[in-house]
């Protein structure tokens, strides 16, 4: 039989054809994409690369409080910060020493913990609410325990705003005391304390503000650790944060660091060189003239050669200089730069010094005599603050602080010998409760005149 034509192109594709080209076509798609992908993987790794052209870089940071810093270095870490062409790792470090930033309050705790490091500055990265836990807002101050022994700072904290005056006592009282989150009585505490927020009342200007105290360069530690450091604290700036209402703490940190309670204190009043404290007014009013320099200048000098005499003697110096707070947050003007140790440290340390805010002399001394105290007990030696000082902004009232240094001496033999250098008017009650006391007008006259308070011979 014959084929008959319908007239009509065949236009039809066999379903292999079909199948072959949507192959086909998936193939390339495929391709493009994982080429694309790659290629984007590439530039990515590229740019990162490009970067961190310097490599990456741990960022030591420690801290004063158990569990403070940890949030900040993970919250820091997820971020993949980037400094000076480095890829940045915060990590917990457990000694300031090894560290290029501590976490901590600024006070005596902090201090005592940064050891021979010095600070850069210190910003505020975090406000703590302290309060109490098992308690309320009718309990008593004097029925609370005071965890003076595991956290001084909250200890020092609730007792100020709880009990006023009466804070040094109750302080004193509870110094051996560690916080116990078994005990069913009202301890002071931090929030993070608590085993529920039930269990816990906060207590109105008992905040504890954190500071990151960024540390120069030391040892292993280098400028670009300490760069980063700064970054890291920007990165939590609470000073905004921080109350208006902070109470002084000045006393009860005497009662913390010393022996208070002694009716009878040992006589004081050494004529030989003994380990010394040297106290450094450093305020604005250490920039007058004052002979061929100011007195900041030329005090410097005089505390320098003191220094270097003392270890001569074989005695040891500590060096502490203060003003008034210059940055947010903080409520004590001294700062404890280097502890008793080799009198060389503190000569050269002392020329390092800026100035600054006014002479809160009477806390400053409270505070370094409640060290000094520390080292005469620790020695079984008599120990002297030496205060070079041009006058008093007064931060304590007399009373307050006339019992603050009864109680920062405590059973120690420890002696005063204050300096007052310029033409301000003196502090005639810081000069009366000093074991000794002179007024050098003329800077040709101080070293003399420090080297006999010191009682080192001419």
């Amino acid at each position: 039989m014959g084929r008959h034509s319908s007239g009509k192109q065949n236009y039809s594709v066999s379903g292999g054809v079909i199948l072959a080209t949507v192959a086909v076509l998936a193939l390339i798609a495929v391709l493009i994409w994982w080429f694309g992908l790659r290629s984007e993987a590439e530039q990515q790794d590229a740019d990162a690369a490009g970067e961190c052209i310097q490599g990456d870089l741990a960022l030591p940071v420690a801290e004063t409080i158990d569990g403070v810093a940890e949030p900040m270095i993970g919250q820091w870490n997820e971020s993949d910060p980037i400094v000076r062409d480095h890829c940045v790792t915060a990590e917990l470090v457990s000694s300031p020493a090894e560290a290029a930033v501590v976490i901590g309050p600024d006070s005596p705790t902090t201090d005592d913990a940064l050891g021979d490091r010095t600070v850069s500055s210190s910003p505020a990265v975090e406000v703590l609410e302290a309060g109490l836990v098992n308690g309320s807002d009718d309990t008593a101050a004097g029925d609370v325990t005071y965890p003076v022994a595991s956290d001084p700072d909250v200890a020092v904290a609730v007792a100020t705003a709880l009990a006023g005056d009466a804070a040094p006592d109750l302080l004193s009282r509870d110094r051996s005391h560690s916080f116990d989150l078994d005990s069913d009585s009202p301890q002071a505490a931090r929030q993070a304390l608590a085993a529920s927020s039930d269990d816990f009342t906060p207590v109105d200007n008992a905040e504890v503000v954190l500071h990151a105290h960024i540390l120069n360069p030391a040892g292993e530690i280098t400028e670009e650790q300490t760069r980063a450091a700064a970054e890291f604290a920007e990165a939590f700036d609470a000073t905004a944060e921080i109350p208006d209402t902070v109470p002084e703490r000045s006393a009860a940190w005497a009662a913390v660091d010393g022996d208070s309670g002694s009716e009878d204190p040992a006589p004081q009043g050494s004529t030989e060189p003994v380990d010394t404290l040297l106290l450094f007014d450093t305020s604005d009013n250490t920039n007058a003239d004052f002979g061929d320099g100011t007195i900041h200048t030329v005090g410097a000098d005089a505390l320098a050669a003191l220094a270097t005499a003392l270890g001569d003697e074989g005695q040891q110096v500590a060096l502490w200089n203060y003003s008034s707070p210059l940055n947010p947050g903080v409520t004590n003007g001294w700062r404890r730069n280097i502890s008793f140790t080799d009198a060389a440290e503190s000569a050269a340390a002392v020329q390092r010094f800026g100035t600054g805010g006014v002479p809160q002399s009477r806390s400053a001394l409270v505070a370094a005599t409640a060290a000094a105290a520390e080292q005469a007990r620790a020695t079984g030696e008599p120990a002297r603050v030496l205060l070079l000082t041009t006058g008093t902004a007064q931060d304590m009232d007399d009373a307050a602080f006339t019992s603050a240094l009864d109680q920062a001496v405590g059973d120690a033999e420890v002696e005063i010998s204050v300096v007052h250098v310029g033409d301000g008017q003196p502090d005639s009650v810081l000069a009366d409760r000093a074991d000794d006391s002179e007024t050098v007008t003329d800077a040709a006259d101080l070293e003399s005149t420090l080297r006999s308070v010191a009682g080192l011979e001419d």
